[in-house]
């Protein structure tokens, strides 16, 4: 799960057209780096979930730092994009729901953790 950092603060001040720029280019940086039997939505106002089968831990941040890349290289709007990001695996939960629900944990844990470095 990825969460476009300090989205709002970005819309409120230079627009939600702009604020749609921002998300679309993400959202592109996530799919150019998809594999074809990795599964992309929206989840949220800012939120893209993705979720990907036969993934290990190693893979993952693999992938996350090939995303975090893309961003930065492809993002030319004047302002500094970057999203956080947590993941979870079907092994580390109960029930299926409970994936989701762990993703969205760890990734609120990374922005406060950002927040408290002043990021």
């Amino acid at each position: 799960m990825f969460d476009i950092d300090k989205f709002k603060q970005m819309n409120d001040e230079h627009g939600h057209v702009f604020g749609d720029i921002i998300l679309r280019n993400v959202a592109e940086c996530i799919n150019d780096k998809v594999r074809s039997s990795d599964f992309v939505v929206r989840y949220g106002g800012d939120e893209i979930l993705v979720v990907q089968t036969n993934s290990t831990n190693k893979s993952m941040r693999f992938f996350i730092d090939r995303i975090e890349e893309a961003m930065d290289s492809s993002c030319d709007l004047g302002v500094e994009v970057s999203a956080s990001y947590g993941f979870a695996a079907r092994s580390e939960c109960e029930k299926p729901e409970e994936v989701l629900m762990l993703a969205d944990k760890r990734l609120y844990e990374k922005k406060e953790a950002l927040a408290k470095e002043g990021i």
